[in-house]
């Protein structure tokens, strides 16, 4: 049985999804989908991996927010527990590292509260936030379908005359359709409802980046619903060195050797850490034949690989 762990997702109740791990091969793909400068290339790399991690999950009505916290849980337990920044001061153009705990994002994000009822006569309407699925059809959205958009992937479910239609069960072009046939003032007042969520859940900040220099915020983000702003920090999360990755996986084909299969099976931290470990190995031997006394001179061929080789 593979390896799973638990991950709390507000939007289900806040109940534990067990997820897998993400190999080696899927995140090489996805940081390389990043090169290509294509964000729907990106989101279709992003949602692979998701159905890896948790086949269905998609299907089932994952939102945007939870979509994050899925995303992050992974990458803390695949690939590293916390996030390294490189940015540059504003005031002073001096660049500087930092590292982000990835669990102090997760805490925030998983308060966020975007559960609302509206009711107008005999309609009843029960929302929350656009669905991860629905994503790939925000990417350069024409400005008059954005209203309909929103509501068709933020609409859960709807209760007319004794019927009920439940979103998820049904395609984004035919909820498209229903939304545009609901009167006015009934979507006017799920929209406004939608925006009030929004500007609740943006007091809360996600990720602040002070300059050490001059104190001031390289980064300011705040929680958000937003498809564009929460694609940023997708990117933001997993812009990684490709050249690195490849370097420690030919490291430990032609080095450790593991097979090529077996190196793109395994999570990017396994991968660091077999390759730590065989650098230790390595290390401790070449110690081990080393003279203590006398001879100081390294033999021909004597070698130490360092991280990547």
């Amino acid at each position: 049985m593979a390896f799973t762990y638990g991950v709390k997702l507000p939007g289900f109740n806040n109940k534990k999804i067990q997820v897998g791990e993400i190999t080696s091969k899927l995140y090489k793909d996805l940081v390389k989908s990043l090169y290509n400068n294509d964000s729907t290339e990106f989101v279709y790399h992003l949602n692979q991996l998701i159905e890896h991690a948790s086949p269905g999950i998609l299907q089932g009505g994952l939102n945007a927010v939870d979509k994050i916290i899925l995303l992050l849980q992974i990458r803390s337990i695949c690939i590293s527990p916390d996030l390294k920044l490189k940015a540059t001061c504003v005031e002073t153009k001096k660049q500087f590292e930092c590292n982000i705990r990835i669990e102090d994002m997760v805490f925030k994000l998983e308060s966020a509260i975007y559960n609302k009822t509206i009711l107008q006569e005999n309609v009843t309407i029960k929302h929350s936030i656009v669905k991860a699925i629905d994503e790939i059809h925000f990417i350069n959205l024409e400005p008059e379908k954005a209203f309909s958009y929103q509501l068709a992937s933020s609409i859960d479910e709807l209760i007319a005359g004794g019927k009920t239609i439940e979103f998820k069960n049904i395609s984004f072009e035919e909820r498209v359709k229903i939304v545009d046939a609901l009167p006015l003032t009934l979507t006017t007042k799920v929209f406004d409802s939608l925006s009030l969520t929004e500007a609740e859940i943006s007091k809360t900040k996600l990720l602040v980046v002070p300059s050490p220099y001059s104190k001031t915020p390289v980064v300011d983000l705040p929680v958000s619903t937003n498809t564009t702003v929460l694609l940023e920090f997708c990117k933001l999360i997993f812009n990684d060195d490709l050249i690195n990755l490849y370097k420690i996986n030919l490291n430990l084909i032609s080095k450790a050797n593991f097979t090529p299969d077996y190196a793109d099976s395994i999570t990017p931290a396994e991968q660091l850490l077999y390759w730590n470990l065989y650098v230790q190995q390595v290390q401790e031997e070449v110690s081990a034949n080393t003279p203590k006394q006398g001879n100081n001179t390294p033999s021909f061929g004597q070698g130490i690989p360092n991280e990547f080789g």
